[in-house]
């Protein structure tokens, strides 16, 4: 029994991340425990994030408030539903109310690329109160729109421009949890994804309460945005963690330099510590005794042979070199990712729009159930992730997303709805994460934030041709019909797998000659201090 449980401990302690990992101590805001930062962090993306996404809600609060209510005049009059039929009062109150949604996710996207590139230049504390200033901004200019202060659209566009902006910074913990960032980056896109039950829960509130809308709006800007500023200030740093690549050469160096076959010939000679406060392991010694030993020599000749992480640290050959962003984006995979993450995009987005065509009754009450339950998929895929790594885990949800497009093609069949439905739920689930997790893994954290800024832009801006296959197309030119969307789809999805393998090949080669270039210079180092000691 007791082995039983030192095994399943030792399983579990096997999934935390590394804490001798040098990324792992580096400095928080008061010295607070990362773990304690990450619960912080993921209150505040639950709070204050994406929040409109949970548009039902919204546009019946909307509705519900009299917003555009004023346009219900005239000829408009005349287009209104019979009294209890809808939430709008007229079809052009509708047209105006839905058109909301369309410009916040513009405006979000579109301050994407901004946020991304304030995260690298300003630095995360600045861009969070940026942010949750348009967030704050927002609500307040909500609670007070009406036919005498028609504040709406201004409304929605800071609610858009505030969404990445406020959010981002949070990203940035990733960088104490070595080996764990796929996990952290899923966890919090959890709570991101979970923050679209703000809309829900404010009308709840409204609803059962009897509170007025100004006072609904108000209190969220308060109890969400004003709050998470005031978070931001204390527990968001200035400066950035650093990433996790400034200190992976030296890791790795250490694990060369220290293994068996890498020992170089036995020399001795000691260099300084990196600073002040290195202590005496820091330093670089080789026995240089060729006599036979006793098992207590060999002993002190294996400690004094060890190469201390400090040495690497302080080694000119083991520092990161700086490069430049387009180096970075003008490449074959950052391109890739951005195509991918723009197929995801339609994918994702037709499906949503299009599912009352193709989908029972049933089916869809089951994907509204499921859709906001994909926060769980996401933490396993996070798990998984840090497993495999993230390019397994990429074809894992293309052929998801075959499958689901599969069994819509079949959808005359009530069983291939639902299994449709259930594929979906996995595909969305980590929609954005696994974006965030391949460009964090794969490039220069200096430009982590510019990277999945101008990602999302496009990403999100391409997707919107969404609305066009759907509203111009399927209910235009088709008459409804998806299925020729659906098999356009389809095929794109298939000719991403020859662009994604490419992809795996790619980073595949480019993390062994990372390796490489990490071995050539442990040897490089190793040889060099045994010149000196000659």
């Amino acid at each position: 029994m007791a082995g039983l449980l030192s095994s399943c401990c030792g399983r579990v302690y096997a999934l935390l991340p590394d804490s001798a990992h040098p990324s792992a101590q580096q400095k928080t805001p008061f010295g607070v425990n990362r773990y304690v930062l990450l619960v912080i962090y993921m209150i505040y993306a639950l709070l204050t994030s994406s929040v409109y996404f949970g548009w039902r809600s919204m546009s019946a609060m909307l509705f519900k408030s009299g917003q555009f209510s004023w346009v219900c005049t005239g000829e408009s009059a005349d287009t209104s539903p019979e009294e209890g039929e809808t939430d709008y009062l007229c079809a052009l109150q509708d047209t105006k109310v839905q058109s909301l949604f369309t410009i916040a996710m513009a405006c979000h996207f579109t301050c994407s690329a901004v946020a991304g590139y304030l995260l690298d230049t300003v630095g995360p504390k600045a861009v969070a109160l940026l942010g949750q200033t348009f967030n704050a901004l927002a609500w307040i200019l909500l609670a007070f729109s009406g036919p005498n202060f028609r504040s709406v659209y201004p409304a929605f566009v800071f609610m858009g421009a505030g969404a990445d902006v406020s959010v981002y910074p949070t990203l940035l913990i990733v960088n104490l949890f070595p080996g764990s960032t796929a996990l952290i980056m899923a966890t919090l896109g959890a709570c991101i994804s979970l923050s679209f039950f703000v809309p829900l829960v404010l009308r709840t509130m409204w609803e059962s309460t009897g509170i007025s809308f100004e006072a609904v709006c108000i209190g969220y800007a308060v109890a969400g945005p004003i709050l998470c500023a005031v978070v931001a200030f204390f527990f968001i740093p200035f400066k950035a963690f650093k990433g996790v690549d400034n200190f992976s050469a030296c890791v790795e160096a250490e694990k060369l330099a220290n293994s068996p076959t890498a020992q170089s010939s036995p020399k001795a000679v000691d260099s300084p510590p990196c600073d002040e406060g290195a202590s005496s392991r820091g330093r670089l010694a080789v026995s240089h005794n060729t006599e036979r030993t006793t098992p207590d020599d060999e002993q002190e000749k294996d400690n004094t042979e060890r190469i201390s992480l400090s040495d690497l640290a302080c080694d000119p050959r083991f520092k990161k070199q700086k490069v430049s962003f387009s180096s970075q984006a003008f490449t074959f995979l950052y391109f890739g990712i951005c195509l991918y993450f723009t197929v995801c995009g339609w994918v994702m987005a037709y499906y949503q729009e299009a599912a009352g065509r193709f989908l029972c009754k049933d089916a869809e009450y089951t994907l509204e159930i499921l859709t906001p339950l994909s926060t769980i998929p996401c933490l396993l895929f996070g798990v998984v992730i840090n497993r495999i790594g993230i390019m397994p885990v990429i074809l894992m949800l293309n052929t998801i997303g075959l499958l689901t497009y599969v069994c819509v093609v079949a959808a005359e069949s009530v069983v291939a709805q639902y299994f449709s439905v259930i594929f979906f739920f996995m595909y969305i689930s980590i929609f954005t994460t696994q974006m965030y997790v391949f460009v964090e893994s794969t490039f220069d954290s200096a430009h982590f934030g510019k990277l999945i800024g101008v990602a999302s832009l496009i990403g999100g801006l391409l997707s919107l041709i969404s609305n066009v296959l759907y509203g111009d197309v399927t209910v235009g030119m088709l008459n409804g019909d998806t299925r020729p969307v659906v098999i356009a789809l389809l095929a794109v999805i298939i000719l991403m797998y020859p662009i994604l393998l490419a992809m795996r090949t790619k980073r595949n080669r480019k993390k062994q000659m990372e390796q490489e270039d990490i071995r050539s210079r442990v040897l490089e180092l190793k040889a060099a201090h045994a010149a000196d000691a000659a």
